[in-house]
């Protein structure tokens, strides 16, 4: 599986939870940052793959060729799920499923969350001269992010995100001019994106800044268009505190943790890789036969066949 954490986030911040839910007895897993984001590539704003789906899609199938992955299990944590559902609806042949925690592919742009996170990196980048000039130490910069970030978490994630370059000199580690300038663009999505075909799982906290269960579960069905609906593919779990922002990180919350992991490796046992047309894993293992067209056979005869619903590293296979 390839899990694309949020941005600004840090993949080493969700080490814990894959390692102590289980997903591990599933499938491995890569962690990774997004593009423009961390140790990945950065791109000059302008740039057409700085925010081009296409770019972004052969982005991650370059990684999956130098890492010898044919298909994988795709997943994310808010904006990361946008990277895993942008690849699932260009290039759905190397995708077996995709997970989506707190996240549904519509424009956030006029959403408080976009608002809070495009006030920060406006607030931020004021400093980001200083910063590479060597003129502010981490303990300046450190006080300047909690005096012009409110949330908590929000300075946590910033100051995670303050890289040391030498000779006294700081700098993001993120593309801080992309995300000045095209943010709007990073966090929308288009209808021209496409419509992902395959299983897909949604969850998110009760209380979320990300999804509104009346309304965005609505466009979950519509982009992902096998998913079956409120408790079967897209699911909500209570929170103890209905302060949005601090929900949407689930892996601080053990109650979240543990409620979503369960989620997450029954959608890997049971449904991840089996075809849309069964029901879940067990038709597989009960030789459940696939109907199909005519036309899709050579000879012309209609007949069913067994599907492939497995992982199988067809690039990479000895034979």
């Amino acid at each position: 599986m390839i899990f694309f954490v949020d941005y600004f986030d840090k993949p080493e911040n969700w080490l814990t939870f894959f390692m102590n839910n289980g997903t591990l007895d599933h499938r491995n897993v890569y962690i990774l940052n997004n593009p423009n984001f961390g140790n990945s590539d950065h791109t000059h704003p302008q740039d057409l793959e700085a925010i081009d789906k296409e770019e972004i899609a052969w982005a991650v199938e370059r990684f999956m060729w130098q890492n010898k992955i044919s298909t994988a299990t795709l997943a994310g944590h808010g904006f990361g799920a946008r990277t895993a559902m942008l690849v699932g609806c260009n290039n759905s042949e190397i995708v077996t499923g995709i997970a989506a925690i707190d996240y549904t592919p519509m424009d956030y742009s006029k959403f408080d969350v976009a608002w809070k996170l495009q006030n920060a990196i406006d607030s931020l980048s004021e400093i980001t001269k200083d910063m590479r000039e060597g003129k502010m130490t981490r303990t300046n910069i450190n006080n300047y992010i909690d005096k012009h970030i409110e949330h908590p978490k929000m300075q946590a994630l910033f100051k995670q995100n303050v890289i040391f370059l030498g000779n006294n000199s700081f700098d993001w580690d993120f593309n801080m001019e992309l995300c000045k300038n095209k943010f709007k663009e990073m966090i929308t999505w288009k209808s021209d994106y496409g419509l992902y075909p395959g299983r897909a799982q949604f969850m998110f906290p009760e209380y979320s800044e990300y999804v509104f269960v009346s309304t965005h579960t609505n466009q979950m069905k519509k982009i992902a268009v096998s998913t079956h609906g409120y408790n079967k593919d897209i699911y909500s779990d209570m929170t103890e505190t209905d302060e949005t922002y601090s929900n949407h990180f689930v892996y601080e919350d053990s109650a979240l943790s543990e409620s979503f992991a369960i989620k997450l490796n029954r959608f890997l046992l049971n449904y991840d890789g089996v075809h849309t047309l069964l029901t879940n894993r067990n038709d597989v293992y009960e030789r459940q036969f696939v109907p199909v067209r005519t036309n899709e056979l050579k000879e012309k005869l209609l007949r069913d066949k067994f599907p492939d619903h497995y992982h199988h590293n067809w690039k990479y296979h000895n034979q």
